[in-house]
């Protein structure tokens, strides 16, 4: 491959990879933001509307724990999720294609670097040896 082909392969990459890194972002944002309402709701509105319905078969303090209870769960659950972050296949792939591709072009300058300390070094000793002559 040539290095400028290598380089937009890195470029289109990263760009896959970020793309995919910024929807997995978008995603544990849009879950915290769930897990924030519900911790609300658990908060401001559970309590009293889960106690209301709930005191006519239990004493008012299990009423309000019962309610308290069950709306913490789901705030811990979407907290999970929230939490929870994986890249995906895409972004893997994208990861593994644009090191492959950095590697190789690295290979590639270092090889035409050391082709060039060659071709000086020789041209030089060749030089010498006609200075000599």
């Amino acid at each position: 491959m040539q290095p400028f082909r290598l380089a937009r392969v890195a470029a289109q990459a990263e760009g896959l990879r970020l793309r995919g890194y910024l929807r997995r972002q978008m995603r544990r944002a849009i879950f915290a933001a769930i897990a924030v309402a519900f911790f609300l709701a658990a908060l401001a509105l559970g309590e009293v509307a889960g106690v209301l319905a709930l005191v006519a078969r239990f004493p008012v303090i299990e009423a309000v724990l019962i309610v308290l209870g069950g709306n913490l769960l789901l705030a811990l659950l979407f907290l999970a999720l929230a939490l929870s972050s994986r890249p995906g296949v895409s972004e893997v792939e994208a990861l593994r294609l644009r090191e492959t591709a950095r590697m190789e072009m690295l290979r590639l300058f270092s090889t035409a670097s050391l082709i060039g300390v060659a071709t000086r070094v020789l041209r030089e000793a060749l030089q010498r040896r006609r200075d000599r002559d």
